[in-house]
């Protein structure tokens, strides 16, 4: 045994969190499947019985899964507690993971520690792992280079050699070590930040699209105001892109079942919502006003509206919006 440095590497350490993960995972899993796995079935048996399920129907399998969910935690929850607390105050004084790599749990002269100390520290490993695992990477800094859990419980992690009653030396408080564990915890989160502002960003610029979609159109309608053929072929151009953009936004609002309860204004198109169903206005540049009807259950329709509102034009009235246009 190393009298001068004692205790276990942080490596160590991590490695053999790793194995102890590995081998709990088995069982967790085997019971997590067993539980989930039949309420799921439950789920699907409901879902293809002749009958139209009914919210009286749905609670109790609801019930049942919530309850299967914490079934499966609180069996996750003893087995961790037991096999740490036992193993740890057992006489190796170790986890697997911990025995693979060398490596045991003593208390402040260095004995052996009581089963009550041993479930002390195991919960509180939770609170370790809560504030980013920034407890756990606390053992590579502080002077007996323990973790928030060892604090909590006045534990030490130590060599497999070391025999009871030996020093434990104060060591040198490792700042280096204080940085890399701040910035390892805080990566996470400044991860969590980044992919928000990378999705704002990718928002901005689909808007910044539009606006140059716009603009282009813009140029267009200046450039083809002088030949009539052009200006017509333009504006049905546009017409079916309006046309496609409303087809799939209200499919959108089809398969979310949203619920506007007020007018929705996206890209020159107003969508709105009534019994009849689902439904998009907008006009093309000659002023012409269309409307995209989804009723429930039936397909899209489009129709061009005449002078007091009304879908009166032959050519779109309540034909499907992919129909091709009548000569």
């Amino acid at each position: 045994m190393n009298t001068i440095y004692p205790y276990a590497g942080f490596w160590k350490r991590a490695f053999a969190f790793l194995i102890d993960g590995i081998i709990l995972s088995i069982p967790m899993a085997l019971f997590g499947f067993l539980v989930i796995g039949s309420q799921v079935m439950s789920i699907v048996k409901l879902a293809s019985s002749a009958m139209e399920p009914s919210p009286d129907m749905l609670l109790p399998v609801f019930g049942k899964w919530m309850l299967g969910i914490i079934a499966v935690w609180v069996f996750n929850v003893i087995l961790l507690w037991l096999y740490h607390a036992i193993m740890e105050s057992g006489k190796h004084q170790a986890t697997f993971g911990k025995m693979a790599l060398g490596i045991k749990v003593v208390g402040a002269n260095g004995q052996r520690i009581s089963f009550a100390r041993a479930t002390g520290r195991t919960f509180g490993k939770f609170i370790s792992h809560m504030i980013l695992y920034f407890g756990d990477y606390m053992a590579g800094f502080t002077k007996h280079r323990q973790a928030l859990h060892d604090l909590m419980a006045t534990t030490y992690v130590v060599d497999k050699n070391y025999q009871e009653g030996q020093e434990l030396p104060s060591l040198r408080f490792s700042t280096g070590g204080l940085i890399a564990s701040i910035l390892v915890a805080l990566a996470p989160v400044v991860l969590y930040i980044g992919s928000i502002v990378l999705a704002m960003t990718l928002a901005i610029s689909d808007l910044k699209g539009d606006s140059d979609m716009q603009d282009l159109w813009k140029e267009l309608s200046k450039t083809t105001a002088q030949d009539p053929e052009l200006a017509t072929l333009l504006n049905d151009s546009k017409r079916d892109l309006y046309l496609s953009s409303a087809q799939v936004e209200i499919n959108r609002l089809v398969r979310s079942h949203t619920i506007l309860n007020a007018p929705l204004e996206k890209e020159g198109i107003t969508y709105s919502q009534s019994l009849e169903g689902y439904k998009a206005g907008f006009k093309d540049p000659n002023g012409n006003e269309y409307e995209v009807l989804q009723r429930p259950g039936d397909t899209l329709i489009c129709c061009l509206k005449g002078p007091g509102g009304k879908c009166s034009d032959s050519k779109y009235l309540y034909k499907p919006c992919d129909a091709p246009d009548e000569d």
